[in-house]
């Protein structure tokens, strides 16, 4: 189940974001988060999409009109991505979706 929510995330759900992206990197060989989406974890002006804890997370910058979303590599293949992929365009459907990398 994705959770959405507004703001600065609290110190545990940016470390949890922080391991789906370092443990992403390992896997893939690129992270999936640029630094923007990182030092934006704290930001007031950001939507948070959260699926578990540290399971999957996508956050959309309405000031820029784009999204990121990444799913803990111990949890693909389940229809998380494509779970986060449908919340983020339900509710900024003219988003552009930012892919680090050369990957499926």
């Amino acid at each position: 189940m994705v959770v959405r929510t507004v703001g600065a995330l609290s110190t545990h759900r940016c470390a949890a974001v922080h391991a789906i992206n370092d443990q992403s990197a390992k896997l893939d060989g690129v992270s999936p988060f640029g630094e923007a989406t990182l030092l934006a974890l704290t930001s007031p002006a950001v939507e948070h999409l959260i699926a578990g804890d540290g399971i999957g997370y996508a956050q959309i910058d309405p000031r820029f009109g784009s999204a990121e979303l990444s799913v803990h590599p111990d949890h693909r293949g389940r229809g998380i991505g494509r779970e986060f992929l449908s919340a983020v365009l339900a509710l900024a459907p003219e988003v552009k979706l930012w892919a680090h990398g050369n990957l499926p």
